[in-house]
């Protein structure tokens, strides 16, 4: 279907498509099938172009920008409820109005509120591609860790620190995710996500190498009393610092 509204470049003019009218244009499977399985020189049409921007100015933009809000708002109660959390010595309670409990049902509200917006995303685990893109991994594991972190503070009262840790490096990736929609950081986050990729197999080394000296360290300086490696997971934290930010005591 075309339409007879015309675009004048300096070239000459092109008849664009009738973007609006029509049906299924701005439904997810569309959008998701077209940025993740279409080739590049798809994207060199100019009329594709027109669709894209159409669809982010008029309909799609509005949603993400409340969208990002309220994760900057969800994240910041969360910097706060583990900030509580860690620096308060009683039990958090929810009958109790203090500021981990008041901080607690803010991130169980807005936590519910994503894992249902992921929920109608991927049709509750019948789309497929759902899983396919990593950052929707994030954002689940990021969901679950939060409830598995929410739940232990029910529980017993007391805040679990290294699940605390990777909730935040979760939450801290999705994010970045948020920020590939501003044209000042867009770019940004897909060099980054480029380097990641090409540096993977150095990665892997470094890590090989990283975990088999703490395990050498942790036999070595065992019965020694060092500070540091007394377990396998300290000589872990002692041997990174050692190694990569330089950090010990000659």
């Amino acid at each position: 279907m075309e339409s007879s509204s015309k675009l004048v470049f300096s070239g000459g003019s092109m008849r664009t498509p009738a973007v609006l009218p029509l049906p299924g244009l701005g439904e997810m499977d569309f959008l998701d099938i077209l940025t993740s399985s279409a080739p590049a020189a798809v994207f060199d049409s100019d009329a594709l172009a027109l669709v894209l921007r159409v669809l982010w100015k008029d309909h799609i933009r509005g949603y993400f920008y409340v969208d990002f809000c309220m994760f900057v708002a969800y994240y910041i109660c969360w910097v706060g409820l583990v900030e509580s959390a860690a620096a308060t010595e009683s039990p958090v309670e929810v009958d109790d109005p203090s500021a981990s409990s008041i901080m607690l049902l803010l991130v169980i509200t807005f936590n519910s509120a994503f894992a249902s917006k992921e929920l109608i995303e991927s049709r509750y685990g019948r789309r497929k591609r759902y899983f396919s893109s990593l950052w929707n991994v994030f954002d689940m594991t990021a969901i679950g860790c939060v409830y598995a972190y929410a739940a232990q503070l029910l529980l017993t009262g007391d805040a679990l620190i290294p699940l605390a840790v990777v909730t935040t490096l979760f939450l801290t990736v999705k994010l970045l995710s948020y920020l590939r929609g501003f044209s000042d950081t867009g770019w940004l986050i897909s060099v980054l996500s480029a380097s990641f990729r090409d540096v993977r197999g150095f990665l892997i080394i470094l890590f090989t190498i990283l975990v088999g000296f703490a395990t050498a360290f942790r036999l070595v300086f065992s019965e020694t009393g060092i500070e540091g490696y007394g377990s396998l997971h300290r000589s872990l934290l002692s041997t990174f610092e050692l190694t990569i930010t330089g950090t010990y005591e000659p």
